[in-house]
């Protein structure tokens, strides 16, 4: 049985194929697979350009814990007063690096405060532990 609808060109069969079902299905499947060649070629283009990125990510991450690491060892090597002024000087904005590289004046003076504020924090110190019962 064979339906024809020669006004919209639309034509139904009862399961047998004609020479243009094998030529549409013949497009369709080169449509299908070009589609498909073109998917993979994308994602191995986006795979190329993330494979850089990933070791230098994981490089970064490694320098970070490494630098961290390592300010923390630097933190625990100082003695009490050390570790006073270093968080002084953070206090202010500064490390020793940026202290030194101030003019000799402001400096100075910047010494001179940290010095009083130390003495005055191990004074602190000294009389709360005269007054602790032992």
């Amino acid at each position: 049985m064979q339906i024809n609808f020669h006004q919209t060109g639309f034509q139904a069969t009862n399961g047998v194929k004609r020479s243009s079902d094998t030529t549409s299905s013949t497009d369709f499947d080169a449509i299908l697979l070009q589609a498909v060649e073109s998917m993979r070629e994308s994602q191995t283009l986006q795979q190329q350009h993330q494979a850089p990125d990933l070791p230098d990510k994981q490089s970064r991450a490694e320098d970070t814990h490494d630098r961290d690491r390592e300010h923390l060892l630097k933190l625990l090597r100082m003695n009490p007063i050390e570790l006073m002024r270093y968080n002084l000087l953070r206090e202010k904005g500064l490390t020793e690096e940026s202290l030194a590289a101030l003019p000799p004046e402001e400096r100075d003076a910047i010494e001179q405060e940290i010095a009083q504020r130390i003495r005055e924090l191990v004074e602190g110190e000294q009389l709360e532990g005269r007054a602790r019962p032992l």
